[in-house]
């Protein structure tokens, strides 16, 4: 991997200043990340939730830099952040998200940064976390995104290892756990939603199945549950009904989203200094007000659950008036969620963007008469 190429050539820089820094550094206690500092997402994990990450920091005001591996990668993440006519001089704009790319950009947004979001889908080489974490010398707070049943599971080591480094450096750490990710796109598109991804997210999305799920999830499961330590119960049974869940939300599925804001977040509560959670996706039309991340940390420390949650005027005006005739049929009654949350027109636009039509089949399996209550 280039990253962790470019990783070790900055190592053999940093390490002979390890001793003397370490011994001038104290910990720092409850060390929030302000926006206007300057943080980097990098990682071996969903590129996705780095971009995503990145994306959303940057409209948090944060000065915010994704790493990545190649030009392909780079031109790839930039369209995806923000669409195809976005950078067609191939420059970062002064407001946008930043893409760092060899040991020298690397190096020089890690020196900037007070911190750090880490995206692993499985264990990490001890080398790769070292040389992230000690190549940062401003570094406050480091953010994991591991796996629900990581602090047990394969990914023990990998959590272990930032703990301890953290430890050593005198800064602190979170880690958020997720299950299946879902979604990360802007939402509802035709109402002029933009929450995520840019569109091309959908457009590009070869599978049927995944794209109406990722639809979905950007437009009604838009909350989020923290759990907090690693107590989502996310057992074989439940990986496999999670897979099959299409319209509605359980501690499987964790949009994308809500994956990249709580990483987020991460870096700027107090409430989640050297602590875990595991998350969840729920029922929400919008993504949640900084008020409500607020008061679900907190909650989430104090009582082990905290859910993100909406007061009124906290929707846009266009997401308020799509609630106001949610669900409702003819006789005014409330009624489920449609099954997808794509129209035929977008449909046709992905099939387009692709090259091809996607024939679908639907599968039955053993777990459809548990889905229906």
């Amino acid at each position: 991997m280039k990253v962790a190429a470019a990783l070790c050539f900055l190592a053999v820089c940093t390490d002979a200043l390890q001793s003397a820094r370490i011994a001038q550094r104290k910990r720092v206690t409850m060390a929030a990340i302000k926006p206007g500092s300057g943080i980097t997402v990098l990682g071996p994990g969903e590129k996705k939730v780095q971009i995503l990450a990145g994306k959303l920091a940057s409209k948090m005001g944060y000065k915010a830099t994704v790493v990545v591996d190649d030009d392909t990668q780079l031109n790839l993440s930039r369209t995806l952040a923000y669409g195809k006519f976005y950078s067609p001089e191939g420059k970062d704009r002064l407001t946008s998200v930043k893409f760092a790319m060899g040991a020298d950009a690397i190096g020089n947004a890690l020196k900037d940064s007070e911190g750090l979001v880490i995206v692993a889908e499985g264990p990490m080489s001890e080398k790769f976390i070292e040389t992230a974490m000690r190549g940062a010398p401003k570094l406050k707070r480091v953010s994991l995104m591991s796996k629900h049943g990581g602090s047990t599971g394969a990914m023990k080591g990998t959590e272990d290892k930032i703990k301890e480094v953290a430890v050593e450096l005198g800064v602190e750490w979170s880690i958020t756990r997720v299950g299946l990710l879902r979604g990360g796109g802007p939402g509802n598109v035709a109402r002029g939603d933009d929450f995520g991804l840019d569109e091309f997210f959908y457009t590009t999305n070869p599978e049927l199945n995944s794209f109406q799920k990722d639809k979905y999830a950007d437009q009604y499961l838009l909350g989020t549950k923290l759990t907090a330590g690693d107590n989502v119960d996310f057992n074989a049974f439940t990986q496999v009904l999670s897979s099959q869940m299409f319209s509605s939300a359980n501690d499987g599925n964790s949009n994308r989203l809500s994956a990249a804001s709580t990483l987020l977040q991460s870096l700027r509560q107090t409430a989640s200094a050297d602590a875990d959670f595991g998350i969840s996706s729920i029922r929400g039309l919008a993504p949640p007000t900084q008020k409500s991340w607020d008061e679900a940390f907190n909650e989430a420390v104090s009582d082990g659950v905290g859910t993100t949650r909406y007061e009124e005027g906290d929707l846009p005006e266009e997401v308020a008036q799509a609630e106001a005739t949610l669900n409702l049929d003819e006789s005014g009654e409330r009624k489920s969620f449609k099954l997808g949350a794509s129209t035929r027109a977008e449909e046709t636009l992905r099939k387009q963007q692709i090259g091809h039509f996607i024939p679908f089949v639907i599968l039955a399996v053993p777990l459809v008469p548990l889905l229906i209550k």
